[in-house]
């Protein structure tokens, strides 16, 4: 039920009207293009607020906030493979993705979290999360392998 609710927070905070909202699309948009200026090559999708980088070997980054009371981040990789990821490439995706994306701070949490073994796991059918905690709430991170589609995603309290 905690991965359900985490899901759909996220999800439903970015689609609300932007109205009611303390953070603007706009402002959020921008933030995106800064980070998307930051790596070549980026697709920038202003309605999904959304970066997206296609590698030449086929996987696909992204990068993405949103929020309307509470700010978070998303940024993940999907790649086309036979097998399901092991625990250990799933980390060192995710390694990578913060060192890339996230600030400083949030991928030395993260980091550390693996390291010390601070952090608690839950698997689904074709998911597993891994939770981190953080002040502003916890860091989510997503392993979906469906149809060999392996997709690795990283959720992340901004505010």
């Amino acid at each position: 039920m905690k991965t359900l609710l985490v899901a759909l927070f996220f999800s439903v905070s970015i689609g609300h009207a932007e109205e009611d909202c303390t953070f603007s699309n706009q402002d959020i948009l921008e933030n995106v293009n800064r980070i998307a200026n930051r790596f070549p090559g980026a697709s920038v999708d202003s309605e999904k607020i959304r970066a997206t980088w296609v590698h030449e070997n086929g996987d696909a980054e992204y990068y993405s906030e949103g929020g309307c009371y509470d700010l978070g981040g998303a940024t993940g990789r999907v790649s086309q493979m036979s097998e399901r990821r092991s625990f250990d490439s799933v980390r060192h995706v995710v390694l990578e993705l913060a060192q890339r994306f996230l600030p400083d701070s949030e991928a030395k949490r993260i980091s550390s979290a693996f390291e010390s073994g601070s952090y608690e796991t839950h698997k689904g059918d074709s998911e597993e999360f891994i939770f981190i905690r953080h002040q502003f709430g916890e860091i989510t991170i997503t392993h979906r392998f469906v149809d060999g589609s392996d997709a690795v995603e990283i959720a992340w309290p901004i505010l």
